[in-house]
């Protein structure tokens, strides 16, 4: 089964490919549930040599950067009300915050890298790093490492899989709706697990506080 519009589908996409990196990535690191790292190895897929996919990933770097700054800032100067309102909005259960407040306690700013690839840590570490009066220059540090450490782990495999990946997304139809079947359920699996998490663990409930 093949679908004759594809192609100019995957056409916007590859000229646009720079901003739905960009866009992508800052949308995935808010927290909301989002295939921005499916899209980040697409995106690399459609890549057109070694320069363009440097640009894609510092694009995709800059993007979890402005994300997780975002969060920083909320907990930072945010009152109660609004992390309250973050933890609503991001499905986030109270097992959640404990996590990712356990990856502190041991891992201490190393948690902000290793957070971006552990689920439930990602969400809160930046927001928690914010509300607690984490030293911005060390949170910097450490986000500008895991930003670049998680865009090449996104978007290098893409580009590694190369022009064999957007022949089989042009020529065979059923793949591409494979793909789109996979994000529609990845992203209501993620929002089902997220709601089963609250339900059994409560809401997450954030307050602010300050490190002395």
């Amino acid at each position: 089964m093949t679908f004759d519009g594809i192609g100019p589908y995957l056409s916007f996409f590859a000229t646009h490919r720079h901003a739905v990196v960009f866009l992508s990535a800052a949308i995935d690191s808010t927290g909301m549930p989002f295939p921005g790292r499916v899209i980040l190895i697409i995106a690399g897929a459609v890549a057109t040599g070694a320069l363009d996919v440097t640009w894609m990933v510092a694009l995709a770097a800059a993007g979890a950067l402005v994300g997780d700054h975002t969060l920083y800032v909320l907990g930072w100067l945010g009152g109660d009300r609004v992390l309250r309102l973050y933890c609503r909005w991001t499905l986030g259960s109270a097992h959640c915050i404990r996590k990712a407040q356990d990856y502190f306690r041991r891992f201490g700013g190393a948690t902000i890298v290793i957070g971006r690839f552990v689920a439930g840590v990602r969400i809160f570490a930046a927001a928690l790093a914010g509300s607690g009066g984490f030293p911005y220059e060390r949170f910097l540090l450490f986000d500008v490492l895991g930003a670049l450490l998680w865009a090449t782990v996104c978007v290098l495999p893409g580009y590694l899989l190369g022009p064999r990946a957007t022949r089989i997304l042009e020529q065979f139809g059923d793949v591409v709706l494979l793909v789109g079947l996979v994000l529609a359920l990845g992203g209501a699996g993620v929002i089902a697990f997220r709601v089963w998490k609250r339900r059994r663990h409560t809401p997450a409930r954030m307050t602010r506080a300050r490190a002395a």
